[in-house]
């Protein structure tokens, strides 16, 4: 069964960095961020047993169910390079809420939350991954390619209360397995050592409890640099 099934589409406005020099066989970047998550949807509210499936209704709510669009989410990570091999640290948080009515009742862990009732809703993710790449320069010495395969795990928990209803759970990602395996790649186009543009698109195969697509695009400005690390 499926745990729990996100999609992001993430777009970073700021990305601050602290990095060695950069034309150095070994380097470390240190950042931090803050963007908005356009947030598609999950598939249900996840449960930690099968034999709680039938008490929720499948795959719902979604976030377009609940009139959730977009987030604010901030992260900080930690990037280490060696020749062309690169090793990252990676930590997300984003809380998204909302109050509102539902067009039709919910049924969640065996409670029912009708259909017109005021329904409010607070969700926190917190995502750590660590992964490996390979870097390869492509057309361009400014324009970097990197295929990445990393690990994740994602710390969630929800709140939802109504009038008569509230529901709350805390799914650790280490009591209750919220861990998978992305493959993906990152592109990067430097420009004069002190501003670049990044894409990354990852991706979880669809048969593991937890999938995690990934669509970002961020501008990082490079705050500090220091040489001879």
């Amino acid at each position: 069964y499926k745990l729990l099934s996100l999609s992001l589409a993430t777009l970073s406005f700021l990305s601050l960095n602290g990095i060695t020099d950069a034309n150095a066989a070994f380097e470390v970047h240190s950042y931090v961020e803050g963007g908005v998550d356009f947030i598609k949807g999950y598939s249900q509210v996840p449960a930690p047993l099968p034999d709680i499936m039938p008490l929720s209704s499948p795959k719902r709510p979604t976030y377009s169910e609940l009139d959730i669009d977009t987030d604010l989410y901030c992260g900080l990570g930690l990037d280490v390079k060696y020749g062309t091999t690169w090793g990252y640290f990676h930590y997300q948080q984003v809380t998204p809420s909302n109050t509102t009515t539902l067009n039709q009742s919910l049924n969640t862990l065996g409670q029912t939350i009708l259909a017109g009732e005021l329904f409010t809703t607070r969700t926190n993710y917190q995502w750590i991954n660590f992964g490996l790449g390979t870097e390869y320069t492509w057309v361009a010495p400014c324009l970097k390619l990197t295929p990445m395969i990393d690990v994740n795990w994602v710390n969630y928990l929800y709140n939802f209360s109504a009038q008569t209803t509230e529901v709350y759970r805390d799914l650790s990602y280490v009591a209750n397995s919220l861990f998978t395996v992305r493959l993906g790649g990152r592109l990067d186009y430097q420009y004069r050592d002190i501003c670049s543009t990044q894409v990354i698109l990852m991706g979880a195969p669809p048969f593991l409890p937890l999938t995690i697509y990934e669509a970002n695009i961020s501008i990082a400005y490079h705050l500090y640099e220091k040489n001879n690390f």
